[in-house]
């Protein structure tokens, strides 16, 4: 398996958040240590992607709850 750099989304209280670890891993331990994370603070996962994917999928995210279109 290949290893790479990798962003967790998540929800917290005081809104969504792009936390990036800090070690690169397969994407299997990268969904692993984000839902564990997000499982041990009471936020909710929103998912684990690579570098640009995880600004993308943020701004998707936020635009679904927000409901704007630009």
């Amino acid at each position: 398996m290949e290893k790479e750099k990798y962003s967790t989304i998540y929800q917290a209280p005081y809104g969504l958040v792009i936390g990036e670890l800090k070690k690169e891993m397969t994407k299997e331990d990268a969904v692993a240590l984000g839902q564990k994370y997000c499982s041990e603070n009471g936020f909710s996962y929103k998912g684990t992607y690579t570098g640009d994917e995880a600004v993308a999928a943020l701004q998707s995210l936020i635009q679904k709850h927000t409901g704007a279109v630009h």
